[in-house]
């Protein structure tokens, strides 16, 4: 780094030698030099080029993002990031029609005032879905099929960094997990649900307020997990 001050910076093992480096910067700093540079343990920079104590730099690019994304491929251009598509319909199967747990796993990054969803499952419209979302604060709804609110939990303020989030559901029992404790409990009935055949990851599903963060872990269950379960889970 040769000027500036870096918000974050990390370094993320890849398979056959590689790591991928990444530096965050704010957007309201006037100016930022990122160097790269040989080092050796001590960071002195006066190392020998002999093929061994040498790197390979490849890859490299500049975004306006909170997180560093996947490659963007360009030549001499930039290059708009096409967004995550992430859904599954016609998925009935799989989704707990009368009892189920959604889990996820996020390094969440907070985005004032944006409404990012998580992980839903739905029948493909407003009215019938469960979901995790992010409005400032991490929120979970579930919804009947008259479109009524069953479920709602927020947090004020949420910090960065890794969150594990569970909302297990049956017919008049919900609960909502985070990091290892119980955030919100329900008793609304879900009897007139209707069949819930889509899955979304990273947005609503119509395709609409993508997350803007690393989706780490999803699982979906087609049982109510325990409280024990839970906790266990988002520890």
């Amino acid at each position: 780094m040769g000027s500036g001050t870096a918000d974050t910076a990390t370094i993320e093992a890849y398979p056959n030698g590689w790591y991928r480096c990444s530096i965050t910067i704010t957007a309201g700093d006037a100016s930022f030099n990122a160097l790269i540079q040989v080092a050796d343990s001590n960071l002195g920079k006066v190392v020998d080029r002999d093929g061994t104590s040498s790197i390979f730099v490849w890859g490299a690019q500049v975004e306006a993002s909170p997180i560093a994304t996947s490659y963007i491929p360009t030549t001499t251009a930039s290059v708009t990031r096409n967004k995550d598509d992430i859904s599954l319909t016609g998925a009935s199967n799989l989704i707990g029609q009368s009892e189920g747990t959604l889990y996820v796993e996020v390094d969440f990054k907070t985005a004032s005032g944006t409404v990012q969803y998580i992980f839903l499952v739905s029948d493909g419209t407003g009215n019938n879905r469960f979901l995790i979302y992010s409005s400032g604060g991490f929120t979970s709804i579930l919804i009947s099929a008259s479109g009524s609110t069953v479920l709602t939990t927020g947090a004020a303020s949420l910090a960065d960094g890794v969150q594990k989030l569970a909302l297990a559901y049956t017919n008049a029992d919900q609960q909502f997990y985070r990091n290892g404790s119980s955030i919100a409990t329900g008793t609304g009935s879900l009897a007139s649900l209707a069949t819930l055949t889509e899955i979304d990851l990273g947005q609503n599903f119509n395709s609409t307020s993508q997350a803007n963060m690393h989706i780490r872990a999803v699982a979906l269950y087609k049982t109510r997990l325990t409280d024990d379960q839970l906790a266990d889970l988002t520890s």
